[in-house]
This record gives C-alpha cells, sequence and structure tokens, in this order.
C-alpha cells in the first residue's frame, strides 16, 4: 500500500551580510555600516510518504527539516556630520529549526 522514508544528514551553512547606507540632506551627513557573519552546524533531515498508485507509478509527499546551532560576529558603526556617534559589536551563538521545503510529486519507475 504504501510506505514511509527517512534520511539524515550534516548541514554546515555560513552567511555574510554587509552592507553600508549614506544620506546627506542639507548640512546632515549620516553614514552607517553594518557587518554580520553566521555560521550554522547541524543537522539535516529528510521525511517522506510513497504510495503506489499501480505497480510503477507512485505519489509521494516529502519535507526537509533543519536544526543547527548558529554563532553569530556582528558588527554595527554609525556616524552624524563625520563625528563617531554609534559602534555596536555582538557575539552570540543560539539554535534554529525550519523547513526548508514540502514536495508533492509522482513517481514512475521502469
Amino acid at each position: 500500500m504504501g510506505e514511509s522514508y527517512f534520511g539524515l544528514g550534516s548541514l554546515l551553512g555560513y552567511r555574510l551580510n554587509d552592507y553600508s547606507s549614506y544620506n546627506k540632506n542639507g548640512d546632515s551627513e549620516n553614514k552607517s555600516s553594518h557587518s554580520e557573519n553566521t555560521i550554522m552546524i547541524g543537522i539535516t533531515t529528510l521525511i517522506g510518504v510513497r504510495s503506489y498508485l499501480t505497480k510503477s507509478l507512485s505519489v509521494f509527499v516529502e519535507t526537509q527539516l533543519n536544526g543547527y546551532k548558529t554563532f553569530l560576529d556582528e558588527d554595527h558603526e554609525s556616524k552624524e556630520n563625520g563625528n563617531y556617534e554609534y559602534y555596536r559589536t555582538i557575539e552570540g551563538d543560539g539554535w534554529g529549526v525550519d523547513f526548508t521545503y514540502i514536495r508533492l510529486g509522482l513517481r514512475f519507475t521502469i
């Protein structure tokens, strides 16, 4: 009638967000920069169910789930009119879980 399947693998990710902004309005001048580095280490799983419609045709639904630990390093700097105004550094870590996709499909085998 139907069967379920399961897969497990490692997850290693790196994300870099780096941006800056500049705004000049009359005599006022504002500059801002932001840098964020994130490393993710964890596991990824694939869970699915398949049901046979005929001997060679089946329908399936599956999802990919990720669980990971994050390590964050973030810097933010803002200046107004050329003067040093604000600087912040954050280092931290946390946990994350997400659904990457849910897929529904047909499978044909020969």
